[in-house]
């Protein structure tokens, strides 16, 4: 699959300053590319990430290989259908908290992405801590607070070189 014989609009090529970046939004191909042997395709990286980001996303080579060799077996088929009780669980209460939201002509208007960020945080208490979001919320809290502060960190750093300011003047 690497003969680059791709649909349209499956791969794309840009360019972050001097240095191509290629998007592939093909599964198959992104597939390929997770499993071929390291050191072979690198992520964009920015100075500071490492500072920040650990694990799985931000690290390359060797170092990459290992922690997936040991994530992996989380995302087996065995382990995945054991967590379906709880996938099952979060939606059947949002369809019934939905439900209740419907007006007398059988519909209304409703924002899914606070929606979908509450149930994805449901389930990921529910199969990493085995709470409800109700008692995991207070983890959750902390990590949304530790997102923010990481955020809000990168606007202070200040590296000399990082941001070039050009200024153009037009005659």
């Amino acid at each position: 699959m690497m003969d680059g014989s791709m649909g349209a609009g499956k791969l794309s090529l840009t360019w972050w300053g001097c240095s191509p970046r290629v998007i592939v939004v093909d599964p198959v191909l992104v597939r390929e590319i997770l499993n071929y042997k390291s050191g072979h395709f690198e992520r964009p990286t920015s100075p500071v990430s490492g500072l920040y980001v650990t694990g799985l996303l931000a690290t390359q080579g060797e170092k990459w290989a290992m922690h997936r060799r040991i994530l992996a077996p989380a995302f087996h088929m065995e382990k995945l259908k054991l967590m379906w009780p709880a996938f099952s669980a979060c939606c059947t209460e949002l369809v019934s908290r939905w439900e209740k939201l419907l007006g007398p002509d059988g519909s209304c208007e409703l924002d899914v992405r606070p929606e979908f960020r509450e149930l994805s945080r449901d389930v990921i208490s529910r199969t990493a801590f085995g709470s409800s979001f109700e008692e995991g919320r207070r983890v959750v809290q902390l990590q949304e607070e530790q997102a923010l502060l990481v955020i809000q960190s990168f606007k202070l750093w200040e590296i000399p070189g990082y941001r070039v300011r050009v200024r153009l003047r037009v005659f």
